[in-house]
């Protein structure tokens, strides 16, 4: 440039004064080294590690979730290993198992795949840039007088930097795998929850009568919301009285039981206990007024007196009895 504006006319330096054209040899040419220099190199190693961070990171979510599912399966499987053994379901929980883990196999090549890609590009210029350092201070000893130990220095420095940097690689997946189990979660963290489990809020009688009525009760289980368990059910129950549901398999008896304790929401119609409905009551209050014992009870690796006092941390000896 400074060659260029030595060749100019008389005129050209009658419009441009000397301040104006020192600020272009220096300031506007020192941009533009900044401009297209290092910083295009950062700018693309950036990018790349984003667009290649970002592809990690939903290949381990997919991952995992494949995983999960295929622990779900064996932990459904080993509780109700004798059913499966007595109707010869072992072939048929295989291919459900493995057709899960097909699923983490792909996305583990994949991910083997980029992460290879990566690692070996980094490789790739680390060698490139040992190379271009023996040419060039091969050059700078040759042509301009410099000192072998001084080129060493220089070159050391360089390739140990590529060293490290290459070795961020086993890290850089780490990191991916971090954030895609942090999202999974964060997501089940975040998830809302369809029944209000806030236990400081809502309705605290002093006294409960207990008369229980369902008025056009609607109900489908999450997992298979296309199937009605109660459509449209009605029935009161009053204080003391002892009812009892008659009915096949499957046909709602424990799910009226399970939507008085809420741990199911109806779809529509209304269910009571005395004159309000079971969403005005404060929860945990709810729950500690309502006991029971069904067919398969649970008990915890504790005494019989512990177990029955997780119902009621308060209650006297006679109670327990």
């Amino acid at each position: 440039m400074f060659q260029s504006i030595l060749r100019k006319e008389i005129a050209y330096f009658d419009i441009h004064k000397a301040g104006e054209l020192n600020t272009k040899l220096t300031d506007d040419v020192d941009k533009i080294h900044d401009g297209i220099g290092d910083k295009i190199g950062s700018a693309l190693q950036f990018i790349a590690t984003f667009f290649s961070g970002l592809t990690m990171g939903n290949l381990t979510v997919t991952e995992l979730e494949a995983y999960s599912k295929a622990g779900a399966i064996s932990e459904e499987v080993f509780s109700s290993i004798r059913t499966v053994l007595a109707y010869n379901g072992q072939e048929r929980e295989e291919k459900r198992y493995e057709k899960h883990l097909d699923e983490a196999k792909i996305n583990g090549i994949k991910k083997g795949a980029i992460s290879g890609i990566f690692i070996g590009t980094m490789w790739f210029f680390s060698f490139c840039s040992y190379a271009l350092g023996f040419w060039y201070g091969a050059k700078l000893i040759r042509d301009e007088g410099y000192k072998i130990g001084d080129v060493c220095v220089v070159f050391f420095s360089i390739t140990n930097g590529m060293s490290n940097l290459v070795q961020t690689g086993p890290h850089f997946e780490a990191f991916t795998q971090a954030r895609a189990a942090a999202y999974i979660v964060w997501k089940a963290i975040d998830a809302p929850s369809k029944t209000n489990n806030d236990f400081e809020t809502g309705l605290k009688k002093d006294h409960l009568i207990g008369d229980i009525h369902f008025s056009n009760v609607h109900f489908s289980y999450p997992t298979r919301p296309d199937i009605k368990v109660l459509n449209g059910i009605s029935f009161d129950v009053k204080h003391g009285q002892t009812i009892a549901l008659v009915g096949s398999s499957g046909s709602g008896k424990s799910t009226c039981v399970q939507l008085l304790q809420r741990f199911y929401d109806f779809d529509s119609g209304s269910i009571f206990i005395d004159e309000h409905q079971i969403t005005e009551y404060n929860l945990k209050w709810l729950r500690q007024h309502i006991g029971v014992v069904s067919q398969e009870p649970v008990l915890f690796q504790a005494t019989i007196r512990e177990n029955i006092l997780l119902g009621k941390d308060d209650a006297t000896n006679d109670e327990v009895e």
